[in-house]
């Protein structure tokens, strides 16, 4: 089922679960070229109030404020080697962009609106898990980078990532980290497949 499938322009819509658990909503939209490279289209929106800026998740606590607003989209293409099977491994190269809006206390104690854009490539390692001929699991894990912004040292951008430098950890100014948890779904058979489906 590797590169034969993969060559002939199937079409996954997938939704990124880890962000769902931090109040965010990403999409994916796959289109296979060829045995080893597919198309990847990366759409988000994140939208988040939390009571005294404290997240569910404390682990989470630096990188979510009053109030967290945020969209994003993004390009990439991921290369593969079919022939080693179904869960093969991959990289991913993509650019993304992200607009932003967030409510933060200063160290003082005071309110502040800040809103701006930002950019920046990305680069993902992961295999995939082929659950039946229509779900599968992506994983992996990508890292990114984008500009690091001066009002705040600990962030999330959607389709980017964490903040990878901030309050107690070390980093790269600029850096982010993201886990990749993307269930999918075949939503346009190959011409092949119906093929083979019909007879």
């Amino acid at each position: 089922m590797g590169g034969e499938a993969l060559a002939q322009e199937s079409t996954w819509l997938g939704i990124q679960l880890t962000p769902l658990a931090i109040g965010t909503l990403d999409l994916h939209l796959e289109r296979h070229l060829t045995p080893t490279a597919s198309l990847h289209i990366g759409a988000g929106f994140r939208s988040r109030q939390i009571d005294r800026g404290e997240p569910r998740v404390k682990l989470l606590s630096d990188f979510s404020n009053l109030g967290n607003t945020a969209a994003y989209s993004s390009l990439a293409l991921r290369l593969a080697n079919p022939e080693t099977g179904t869960d093969y491994p991959y990289v991913q190269f993509g650019l993304t962009g992200i607009w932003y809006q967030d409510q933060y206390l200063t160290i003082l104690g005071e309110q502040r609106i800040s809103q701006g854009v930002g950019w920046g490539p990305s680069a993902t390692i992961g295999y995939l898990i082929h659950v039946d001929d229509r779900w599968k699991f992506d994983l992996g894990l990508q890292m990114g980078y984008s500009a690091p912004r001066q009002d705040l040292l600990a962030y999330y951008y959607p389709g980017l990532g964490y903040s990878t430098f901030g309050p107690g950890r070390y980093g790269v100014k600029g850096g982010h980290v993201q886990p990749v948890v993307v269930l999918t779904y075949k939503i346009i058979q190959s011409k092949r497949e119906r093929i083979r489906l019909a007879e």
